[in-house]
């Protein structure tokens, strides 16, 4: 009794799943009763084995979609999680061959110039006479599909390179990225194979990825250029700027050796050439260093080494400490920190320690997001210069301006019981710009 699925199956109607053998061991003639049992007994058979052989291909499709979006979430990942393109497509060409039951998958990119470039395989190397096919399709912006490359009349000449790379069939589909092609992915099999909705849907996605993979690339590659440039610029200007104020600031010390050296006139040029080298010197940080960004210990070394230049005399030696946390700060916070350490140094020197030296004291400490400088002398400790020196209070009126106006913090000048130190003592709250900041800015 051949096992057919009854007609009432509509699923399995007329499919053949079998054969019911009945044998005895004398001669028998069976009753149609009999005959009839068994064709009902082979129907529910028949019914039985159907079901299970959809059970068994749905359970397989389940676990290929399962293997499919598990692949594709591991794709998506990577390309989440890092920006390096090869490392991304190797990894999409291997799972397009794992799932689609292909022997090999190539990844080709088109570069500026417009020629097509192997940029990633898997499952084979792949030769350079493929790429002529290849290119066809991407230029078209069409799938391509050859399922025996040996008899494919429109391609010729595609026999002899099946025969050198060792395929037979292959399927190529294009890479589209905002409307524009920028690739392709194919598949190559052994045999011949005629590639199916399910597998042209799966390379489809793999094709989606790969495209994002490849312009997330070319626009990050593009950003990192454009920062290039833009940080050259900026240090170039930064560059430019510090040699325009050591110019100013070498012009006033050639006027300055035309006037008395304890005139006001020329007290009140070495402190202008004193707060232009501060500047300058922050200019000179930045023109090396990471672009807007410098720290405070650096800053305060270069301020020092640039302002005290003039003010320090081999009979008056004065020794600097720094401490602290070296606290990152930007270029403007910079440039008007610069100002103040050198108006407070600037004060140490001229008014505190002006009869026979002494020490200085700087540092700093970050705490909540608030940087707070201490500049210290040891000046009320010494003896008094025999000549005051003049005071305007310009100093004092510049710190306290620049630091309420333009670093929104505090300043205080106090004397410690302790040792009877004098110190001064700023605080602003901290703020390094963002890199989209800084490259607004430039």
């Amino acid at each position: 009794i051949v096992l057919f699925s009854a007609e009432r199956f509509q699923f399995t109607s007329g499919k053949l799943h079998g054969v019911i053998n009945i044998q005895t061991k004398e001669p028998r003639t069976f009753t149609q009763e009999e005959i009839n049992f068994v064709e009902v007994a082979a129907g529910e058979l028949a019914f039985f084995v159907a079901n299970a052989q959809l059970y068994q291909q749905v359970d397989d499709r389940l676990h290929q979609k399962v293997r499919e979006l598990t692949s594709l979430q591991q794709v998506s990942k990577r390309i989440t999680e890092q920006l390096g393109l090869t490392e991304v497509l190797d990894l999409i060409a291997e799972k397009a061959v794992e799932l689609s039951g292909a022997d090999r998958a190539d990844i080709f990119q088109i570069y500026e110039e417009g020629n097509v470039h192997l940029a990633a395989s898997h499952g084979g190397s792949s030769g350079k006479g493929i790429i002529h096919f290849v290119a066809q399709a991407v230029h078209d912006g069409r799938p391509l599909a050859v399922i025996n490359a040996f008899e494919d009349a429109r391609f010729p000449k595609l026999a002899e390179v099946a025969k050198a790379e060792g395929f037979l069939s292959f399927f190529c589909m294009p890479l589209q990225a905002r409307g524009h092609t920028i690739g392709g992915i194919c598949l190559y099999t052994n045999q011949t194979h005629h590639f199916d909705y399910d597998q042209v849907r799966l390379l489809s996605t793999f094709a989606d990825e790969a495209a994002s993979a490849i312009e997330n690339a070319r626009l990050y590659d593009e950003s990192l250029r454009a920062l290039a440039v833009k940080s050259a610029l900026l240090q170039e200007m930064h560059h430019r700027v510090r040699n325009n104020l050591q110019t100013i600031s070498a012009l006033l010390a050639m006027q300055l050796r035309r006037l008395e050296p304890e005139s006001a006139g020329a007290q009140a040029l070495r402190e202008s050439v004193s707060r232009i080298q501060s500047i300058a010197a922050v200019h000179n940080l930045l023109c090396r260093g990471d672009v807007g960004i410098t720290t405070v210990g650096a800053l305060m070394r270069q301020v020092i080494e640039s302002a005290s230049t003039g003010m320090l005399s081999a009979d008056r030696p004065i020794s600097f400490t720094f401490s602290g946390d070296d606290v990152q700060i930007g270029s403007h916070d910079a440039t008007i920190l610069a100002l103040v350490i050198n108006e407070l140094v600037s004060n140490a020197i001229t008014h505190g320690l002006a009869a026979e030296g002494g020490c200085v004291q700087i540092g700093t400490t970050e705490e909540n997001d608030w940087v707070t400088i201490e500049v210290r002398d040891d000046g009320p400790t010494r003896p008094k210069p025999n000549e005051a020196a003049q005071v305007s209070g310009l100093g004092l009126q510049i710190i306290e301006t620049l630091v309420h106006d333009d670093l929104r913090g505090t300043f205080k000048l106090l004397r410690s019981n302790s040792d009877g130190w004098t110190r001064a003592q700023v605080s602003f709250p901290r703020f390094v710009p963002s890199e989209e900041s800084q490259q607004e800015g430039a």
